[in-house]
């Protein structure tokens, strides 16, 4: 039976960018990795700095660890920097990590450690504590403190739906067009929200459920694919 094994970890990456967010106070939220090659891999994520001037204090080190280049950075909001970067990526978790098979995996760093959460698909009977001990291990070699690390393993058919992000009904995104296009919502609105039901045909009641339920749906991918949840 195919089954999901689930790691959380708690690490110190002496070596990584990481470990500066110790002394910058910063959270960094991960969203996308892409290898490039052998030895490296560009990275996409924001900061969120205690202090916005920490970020300029950051980006002005020599060497910032394990990052060998800064393509982009931009300061967002408040004390947000959305940044992409290239890493040595002899000098990550994520090569580590390779021999799991990971299909799934979450990251953030705060103040200097990194929580990770990685999910792979377990399709034979394997000795988890072994499993354990040996990436325990692994990290340790690399100059890498574990500081908390368990598992937990799932039938496929009950975490499946965590990897699906909600996706809006024909009939969903047919009125939300609707009230896009007619303009209701804009400020003031271009249609009231009975002749908007009336023109579907459906009641007041059911519009407004349908227009929860849509945005609902909007605001979870957001929060997705921003790495929030």
């Amino acid at each position: 039976m195919t089954k999901i094994l689930e790691i959380k970890a708690r690490l110190k990456h002496y070596d990584c960018w990481s470990s500066l967010c110790e002394i910058y106070s910063c959270i960094g939220r991960i969203h996308h990795a892409v290898k490039i090659n052998n030895n490296e891999i560009m990275e996409f994520t924001t900061l969120k700095f205690d202090d916005i001037k920490f970020f300029s204090n950051f980006i002005n080190i020599p060497k910032k660890k394990n990052i060998v280049d800064i393509l982009y950075s931009r300061q967002t909001y408040r004390n947000n920097v959305d940044i992409v970067y290239i890493l040595d990526y002899n000098f990550t978790i994520r090569k580590l990590l390779e021999t799991l098979n990971p299909l799934f995996e979450e990251v953030i760093t705060i103040n200097g450690i990194e929580y990770w959460k990685i999910y792979s698909i377990m399709r034979i009977k394997t000795e988890l504590s072994s499993v354990l001990s040996t990436l325990k291990h692994s990290l340790e070699t690399e100059n890498i403190k574990v500081l908390d690390i368990r598992f937990n393993l799932y039938k496929f058919n009950d975490i499946a739906p965590y990897f699906l992000p909600p996706s809006l009904t024909d009939h969903e995104s047919e009125i939300l067009f609707k009230a896009y296009k007619e303009g209701y919502f804009e400020t003031p609105r271009n249609i009231s929200l009975t002749k908007l039901a009336d023109e579907l045909g459906i009641s007041k009641a059911a519009l407004l459920k349908s227009l929860r339920n849509s945005i609902k749906k909007l605001i979870m991918n957001y929060l997705r694919n921003r790495a929030v949840m």
